[in-house]
């Protein structure tokens, strides 16, 4: 027996054991980037929405960029939902 399987019956459990260790490590991974990602992405809203704000005392916009504009503020919206 060697010393991966020491404390298991066989080299079955022990892989078995092992992967689900390394899954766990790996979900937690995954769930904090997730996490990370998250909070970029809002900070990014917040960018757009400023510079849409700032752009917004300086020019007045024709329909079609009015048009876009909604429609950027429409993806920020969604970009927000959870």
């Amino acid at each position: 027996m060697n010393a991966r399987t020491h404390h298991y019956e066989t080299e079955e459990q022990a892989a078995v054991a092992w992967n689900t260790r390394s899954l766990r490590v790996l979900a937690s991974e995954t769930a904090a980037e997730r996490d990370r990602l998250k909070v970029v992405n809002e900070q990014l809203v917040e960018v757009l929405e400023m510079a849409a704000e700032h752009c917004a005392m300086f020019v007045r916009p024709t329909n079609e960029e009015e048009a876009l504009a909604e429609n950027i503020r429409a993806a920020l919206v969604e970009a927000r939902k959870p």
